[in-house]
């Protein structure tokens, strides 16, 4: 995560709160979220997956662009649940660990290559 890219998010969402009257015990209820997290998120502590970004754009009424300071052309792709908890399964194993599900993509890619139209549902 850039700096940049949070300073970015935490600089619009206060804005966009002000703006709109909206508190974080909103977000806490709104979201389902801590108060903790709630905080975390104002203040930059933590960054929200891109999952409670959108939800915090639709209850702020903006779109999910204008609490990253991403163009809507320069949005990095969202990810599934699936997805973000591969990478969070992969960042724990070891190196070693590593390499042996980099190989397992690899042969899994020439066994089960995806279909065109398979593509066309994740996107």
């Amino acid at each position: 995560m850039s700096d940049n890219l949070k300073e970015n998010f935490v600089n619009n969402l206060r804005r966009i709160m002000n703006e709109r009257g909206v508190y974080q015990s909103d977000i806490v209820t709104a979201l389902g979220v801590s108060s903790a997290t709630a905080s975390d998120w104002c203040n930059g502590k933590s960054f929200p997956r891109a999952n409670k970004i959108q939800a915090l754009a639709d209850l702020l009424h903006c779109r999910y662009s204008d609490l990253t300071g991403y163009g809507d052309a320069g949005l990095p792709p969202l990810l599934s649940d699936q997805e973000y908890e591969l990478i969070q399964r992969y960042r724990k194993l070891s190196p070693d660990g590593k390499r042996y599900i980099i190989q397992q993509f690899d042969a899994a890619e020439v066994l089960f290559p995806a279909k065109p139209a398979d593509l066309q549902k994740e996107g």
